[in-house]
């Protein structure tokens, strides 16, 4: 289950936020706008993967969530579970498009970097 851990509201009137989105083992933070959220809800929608980059299939099956330079980017490493559609822990992630190359099956590793998770 993912919930809302902390907003960081970055406009006034409250319109887009920095919101943090845990399972209780994982935590990252992503951009959300609208006013709608609060602290404890739970997210029962994938969050969107803006500008992914390198996707390919991972060297390791374990989970993975590091912060890159980027001010909201991450490297990501999760599980495919649909066909654009990965978890890592109970995180789920929705990559839009025809991104993920098409050798790499559903129940495979894949890793890649992005700009910004999207609620």
């Amino acid at each position: 289950m993912m919930y809302i851990e902390e907003i960081k509201w970055s406009s006034t009137p409250p319109s887009e936020a920095d919101i943090i989105v845990s399972d209780g083992t994982y935590k990252v933070t992503g951009f959300a706008y609208g006013s709608e959220y609060k602290k404890g809800d739970v997210i029962r929608n994938p969050l969107h993967v803006f500008e992914p980059t390198g996707i390919i299939r991972a060297e390791n099956s374990e989970f993975s969530i590091i912060k890159d330079t980027n001010p909201l980017g991450y490297e990501i490493c999760g599980l495919l579970i649909e066909k654009d559609l990965l978890r890592v822990g109970d995180l789920l992630l929705q990559i839009y498009g025809d991104l993920i190359p098409k050798d790499i099956s559903i129940g495979e590793f894949i890793s890649f970097n992005c700009a910004r998770l999207d609620l």
